[in-house]
């Protein structure tokens, strides 16, 4: 999904059928990837990208109303990478997101253990 108007624009959304069922909003465009060449995961990763928000802060028509249609969406440049080397990167990216909500949880966790030895001098 690329929401293509408002606060919003250029904003994207990978949906997956495990979320469950949503409503579609008009202000967003949904967008399905050819499988063979394309993987939604990659592309979602692309849009996470500097060159991707760089793009939509380039395009964007209106200054109260920001706006980017569908026809301007096409006209995004997606790199040509073969499949194999598309599903790497995305298992490299997941691996990463799995070591930082390792990394964010067990910073939690030192937060609670410090607030506790507080607890416990401080009464």
């Amino acid at each position: 999904m690329f929401a293509r108007s408002g606060a919003t624009v250029g904003k994207t959304f990978l949906y997956k059928s495990e979320i469950g069922k949503v409503i579609f909003a008009g202000y967003l465009i949904r967008f399905r990837t050819n499988m063979n060449l394309l993987l939604p995961e990659f592309l979602n990763l692309i849009t996470k990208s500097s060159k991707y928000k760089n793009w939509v802060y380039d395009i964007q028509r209106g200054a109260a109303q920001p706006n980017i249609n569908s026809q301007m969406y096409s006209a995004f440049e997606v790199p040509k990478i073969d499949i194999v080397k598309q599903k790497r990167i995305v298992l490299e990216f997941e691996k990463i997101e799995r070591e930082i909500s390792t990394i964010e949880s067990d910073l939690k966790n030192t937060d609670f253990e410090k607030e506790q030895i507080l607890k416990k001098y401080l009464k």
